[in-house]
């Protein structure tokens, strides 16, 4: 049997000489496509006119800078396993100019990953620019989403779990809503494609969706019952600012787990662990973030039980010998970073330690990663006047040192720097001492030194700059940053995969944070108050340094 055909662009494709566009068919029975143009046969090495095949049998053909030998028909043969084909034709007509008041279709803010939770609803949500009006398609795995659609939980195939779909148009937004996925499917993941099209062009989105499981959560329990569940192993994971990460193994399960082992002397030291308790507990549904299995409280010290993440820090996978890193595996990187601390951001609270060293990599051939240590998390009331007296010299806000007001914003400018950092392996604020790099931090001093960021995309920089502002309301938020065209571009754009990021910087880097974990905290006392107004010259800074990861 012949492949179907669920989604085509338009026929004719109106395109401006010198300009670019794009056809896009739709056939999750095939396998394989022949591109034609005017009956001769396109190379796949053609570099102006460029073939791709994603998932769900989404086949797209790029024709850049539209010359008038472009003009005529193009054809496309799907082919399946079995050898069966069909053939679908489009005409390509070319203009001098574009009409006025014309939008090319683009779509913008949706991201490449989504979580969902199962058993809860979720809601997709994204923007596009398109005139005249354009025609807006939601498939799964190649199929269609009509509205009110019921989903097969039988088969697996399509992935369709129990529940509804319904796909919302309205204005210049759309949305696609997904009724709880059911605690008996044995759905872990799944893709969806978004189109926008019209007559004058064609923009497409692949959305990967990963279905985790909420836990509970967690009650601080008594020493003993640590002793019956787990075998606390020798292998220290690190040392950090208030204790000693181990690994451990579940008696029960035999699942390897970190356990964090902290001295609670005073009633002040056990309140800052009830309080780290109490915001990862609010966390225990994100998979980018730390999950907390257990609590336990003894005489003089407490042990907080965690996933164990196994893959080592961000920066030290990205650096590694068998790794390539592209612009396009930053983006990645940096959408995920985003998402999580949106979610923290949105249960109100501060993270205010964000430092590469705090980035982890679930496994050691993956690009998933999670956010940790939240020793220092601080709940935030935004009509409150929330001020802190701690932070990493490199990645601090100069609202810190100045001993301003904290908000979301000021984890934004350690994002900032991370993405600097990511991309350049240079540390923008650095300076020879801790003086000189709160001076340089306050001024807002730095360049994009021309050697590090030659092969960087504009966008990138473009990126940091917006987050590296010394105004903080200036400063976008993660759901901002999300809509960015940098981080909302095509997340299969050839031209991010092509050029390679020399790492070489980026070591040095790795190598030098290594160096400085000996240290714990360091106290700046006076010799900070020209960074403060007079009235609080008399408050103590202390500046975390590089712990061992947990």
């Amino acid at each position: 049997m012949a492949p179907s055909v669920s989604f085509k662009t338009r026929s004719p494709r109106k395109v401006a000489i010198g300009c670019n566009t794009r056809i896009l068919v739709v056939s999750p029975d095939a396998s394989a496509a022949t591109w034609r143009l005017n009956n001769c046969l396109i190379s796949q090495d053609e570099a102006r006119i460029r073939q791709r095949v994603l998932s769900g049998g989404v086949f797209v053909l790029d024709v850049l800078e539209v010359t008038k030998l472009d003009e005529g028909n193009i054809e496309v043969t799907l082919e399946n396993d079995e050898g069966d084909r069909i053939c679908e034709e489009f005409r390509l007509e070319l203009l001098e100019l574009y009409p006025e008041g014309w939008c090319c279709s683009l779509i913008r803010g949706l991201p490449g990953h989504v979580q969902l939770t199962r058993g809860a609803d979720a809601t997709l949500r994204t923007r596009f620019l398109a005139n005249p009006k354009p025609e807006f398609t939601w498939l799964q795995n190649g199929v269609p989403i009509e509205q009110s659609q019921s989903m097969d939980a039988d088969n697996c195939k399509s992935v369709r779990p129990h529940g509804d779909l319904l796909a919302l148009l309205s204005g210049d937004s759309s949305e696609l809503q997904l009724k709880a996925i059911g605690e008996n499917s044995p759905i872990t993941h799944f893709h969806i494609c978004a189109i926008v099209d019209n007559d004058y062009g064609c923009d497409y989105r692949t959305v990967e969706l990963t279905v985790w499981d909420a836990h509970e959560r967690v009650s601080i329990e008594q020493l003993e019952k640590f002793a019956a569940q787990y075998v606390l192993e020798e292998h220290i994971i690190g040392t950090g600012r208030f204790g000693t990460v181990y690994t451990c193994q579940d008696k029960s399960s035999g699942r390897q787990v970190a356990a964090k082992i902290i001295k609670t002397i005073t009633s002040r030291e056990s309140l800052a662990v009830e309080r780290e308790v109490e915001v990862l507990n609010r966390f225990r549904m994100h998979p980018k973030l730390l999950t907390l299995l257990g609590v336990y409280r003894g005489p003089k010290e407490m042990i907080l039980v965690t996933e164990f993440v196994a893959g080592g820090e961000l920066f030290e996978r990205v650096v590694a010998e068998e790794f390539c890193l592209t612009e396009q595996d930053c983006v990645q990187f940096l959408r995920q970073i985003l998402d999580a601390m949106d979610f923290v951001h949105v249960q109100n609270v501060l993270h205010l330690d964000l430092k590469p060293e705090n980035i982890l990599c679930t496994d050691a051939s993956g690009y998933n990663i999670k956010i940790i240590d939240f020793g220092l998390a601080q709940h935030y009331d935004p009509s409150g006047d929330l001020r802190i007296l701690f932070g990493t010299p490199e990645f601090v806000a100069p609202e810190v040192i100045s001993y301003e007001p904290v908000s979301p914003k000021s984890d934004m400018w350690s994002i900032g720097v991370i993405t600097y950092v990511l991309l350049s392996g240079l540390s923008p604020f650095m300076g020879d001492t801790d003086d000189q790099t709160f001076q340089n931090v306050i001024s807002v001093d730095y360049e994009f030194d021309a050697d590090a960021f030659e092969d960087i995309s504009s966008e990138a920089v473009a990126f940091v700059k917006r987050l590296l502002v010394k105004e903080p309301t200036l400063r976008p938020s993660c759901e901002e940053c999300l809509l960015d065209p940098w981080l909302s571009g095509d997340i299969d754009n050839p031209s991010r995969k092509k050029i390679l990021i020399n790492t070489k910087k980026l070591k040095s880097f790795v190598v030098r944070r290594k160096w400085l974990k000996g240290a714990n905290v360091i106290c700046a006392l006076n010799r900070l108050g020209v960074f403060r107004s007079s009235n609080e010259k008399d408050k103590l800074l202390c500046v975390e340094l590089p712990n061992d990861r947990e």
